[in-house]
């Protein structure tokens, strides 16, 4: 789609369109805006400073410590597809965390938001502002009510498949693309079937 034509609408889509990103811009630059626009994605360079990625690290690993702890006791080693060592989720860390959850509300990601996601930007400012504790709350309840609907079921099928597609020899040979030549590259080829 780099062309930047109109992407096709699927048959049940009656109302959306997509709307080109023109600026003015807080953190991306024009060619980014229109390679999201064009292709879905870009590469944001050096957003996150090398120390503040240690710091996150840092932050995470004790967590992700717990998690691998719990997993080792779970009756068969794992829980549904997360195992230690292999595949593990630590989930609602920034309830946990200052320091994350102020990374995860930093302007970075507003900015990103008001030049992408403009409807989101002021979503993303209120939720920044509600206490933790209330955030633990109406999050326990949606959980609640979802589980009640099945879904702890789902995201596990939606795990296990992503689980074995990432064993899959196609995507391993994407792999060895990206760590051999670079992620660009390795779209590059993808997009150019191999």
């Amino acid at each position: 789609m780099s062309s930047g034509a109109e992407p096709l609408r699927h048959e049940l889509n009656r109302s959306f369109h997509w709307s080109r990103h023109d600026g003015p811009f807080r953190v991306v630059s024009e060619a980014q805006a229109r390679q999201y626009d064009d292709d879905g994605y870009f590469v944001l360079e050096d957003a996150i400073a090398p120390d503040d990625v240690a710091a996150l690290v840092a932050a995470i690993d004790p967590f992700e410590a717990k998690v691998e702890a719990a997993l080792r006791e779970a009756d068969g080693g794992r829980v549904f597809i997360a195992r230690p060592d292999e595949i593990t989720f630590s989930t609602h860390l920034v309830a946990e965390s200052i320091l994350l959850r102020r990374f995860t509300s930093s302007s970075l990601f507003a900015d990103l938001a008001a030049d992408l996601i403009e409807d989101v930007t002021e979503l993303a400012r209120r939720i920044a502002k509600t206490p933790p504790g209330i955030l633990r709350m109406k999050k326990y309840s949606i959980n609640r009510a979802a589980e009640i609907q099945g879904f702890r079921t789902i995201p596990g099928l939606g795990a296990e498949t992503d689980a074995l597609l990432h064993a899959s020899g196609e995507v391993k040979e994407m792999q060895g693309w990206i760590r051999t030549d670079g992620v660009r590259e390795a779209i590059r080829r993808f997009e150019e079937g191999g």
